[in-house]
């Protein structure tokens, strides 16, 4: 069975939830249920499994805050585990490199990208010595999706901003990343706005998902 998470929004209301969705095959889809409210605003649902556990930490910076909730029964049932991090930071990407927990995430203004490391999932946090990484800089700043590791290379994805929100999504290739050190290469395009009929009206998320070795 597939498993997809989503932001959902109440009609004639600006206030957003997470939301999931079940698939037999990833093509046909069926609404399940809200698992996530009470704020006025959560979204970007970054799930992630660690030692047998299934977390996620949406974002949500009107809580100043980047909170990371644990599964007592997936997919529907969740408590707050942490409040990870104080600040208002969008979009917050959660993955593992080199025995170190690592954040990527952005500011609501879509131009600044700020790192976080720690030894141990819930923390404490430290910010790194470079933050912000980037600044300034619309075009590659805010996250795009799942951090993934392929062919032991490191690659994470950003919503090109430069012109408007939701235009297109860029990869990246991590070159470097230590408690010291942040260095990465521009890789290429993803997803355009236009690309299909699906993402005319722009995107926000890709998340990569490799279902086996030779695919």
């Amino acid at each position: 069975l597939w498993y997809m998470f989503f932001e959902v929004r109440e009609e004639d209301s600006y206030d957003t939830f997470i939301a999931y969705a079940t698939s037999k095959d990833g093509l046909k889809w069926e609404y399940q249920k809200v698992i996530l409210e009470g704020e006025p605003i959560q979204s970007f649902p970054y799930i992630f499994e660690w030692q047998g556990e299934y977390y996620i930490s949406p974002e949500s910076y009107r809580d100043n805050s980047i909170k990371l909730y644990k599964a007592k029964k997936f997919p529907d049932e969740w408590v707050l585990e942490n409040i990870l991090i104080k600040g208002k930071y969008v979009d917050p990407s959660i993955f593992r490199h080199d025995n170190r927990w690592w954040i990527i995430a952005s500011t609501p203004e879509n131009s600044e990208l700020y790192i976080f490391y720690s030894d141990d999932l819930k923390g404490p946090w430290k910010e790194h010595p470079l933050n912000p990484i980037k600044k300034l800089i619309r075009g590659t700043a805010r996250p795009a999706g799942r951090i993934i590791e392929y062919n032991g290379e490191i690659y994470r994805f950003a919503q090109d901003c430069s012109n408007y929100y939701g235009e297109k999504v860029i990869a990246f290739k991590i070159d470097k990343l230590n408690e010291f050190e942040y260095k990465e290469e521009f890789v290429g395009v993803v997803l355009d706005k236009g690309q299909f009929g699906w993402n005319s009206k722009g995107m926000h998320t890709f998340d990569a998902y490799q279902i086996d070795e030779k695919r």
